[in-house]
């Protein structure tokens, strides 16, 4: 399924090769930095979803931000599927955006 995502032209533009990038994926699962998640509407999941600690990582471009900060790379599915606004976050999503804040400004550009 991600394979296919990752072969997609709006989502290929980010990532580097489909292979590679599975393999890290794999290897996030039982990462104490990265959260890999795939996101559902209305039960078919549409994308890749992975928060990271840049403070987890040397040299990430990001460690200079405060701690707590969390970044978010999301890959949509297909550059045709529109998530509703009134779309909710899931519980867990919740659960775990309590008491985080969010610095600096969000750009998905055209890849959404």
């Amino acid at each position: 399924m991600i394979a296919g995502w990752l072969a997609e032209p709006h989502v290929a533009e980010w990532w580097d090769d489909p292979e590679t990038e599975i393999a890290g994926i794999r290897d996030s699962i039982d990462s104490i930095s990265v959260e890999p998640l795939i996101v559902e509407l209305d039960g078919r999941p549409i994308a890749y979803l992975q928060s990271y600690d840049p403070h987890l990582e040397d040299g990430h471009p990001y460690a200079d931000q405060p701690f707590g900060t969390l970044g978010i790379d999301l890959s949509i599915a297909s550059s045709s599927i529109r998530i509703p606004t009134t779309a909710a976050p899931s519980a867990p999503m919740k659960r775990r955006a309590s008491g985080l804040s969010i610095a600096g400004t969000l750009d998905m550009g055209t890849s959404c």
